[in-house]
């Protein structure tokens, strides 16, 4: 009996446990690094000028789609933005 009475204790801890697991909030996301907020800065004009249904889905939508959207508008980019995503290719290169 006594054995079932710390199995059963066990189980509501454990149970309450895991309802306080699902109501916590989920940890930030680390903050951009300095490039990275050089590269927002560069393309903010141009994303919101080409992908605004794009950034409008953010949230839901695939991940890398304004960046997708970026590419098929590569040719009317400012000059700073192109300049900011050659340096992101070649970064990722070298990785």
């Amino acid at each position: 009996m006594k054995l079932g009475s710390t199995l059963a204790v066990a189980a509501l801890c454990l149970s309450a446990y895991a309802a306080i697991a699902e109501d916590a909030p989920a940890a930030a996301p680390p903050a951009p690094s300095p490039e990275m907020k050089a590269r927002y800065e560069a393309c903010k004009a141009d994303a919101d000028k080409f992908c605004a249904a794009e950034i409008a889905a953010r949230a839901t939508g695939p991940k890398g789609a304004i960046g997708k959207c970026l590419d098929s508008h590569t040719a009317e980019l400012s000059n700073g933005c192109k300049a900011a995503r050659a340096e992101r290719a070649a970064e990722k290169a070298k990785q």
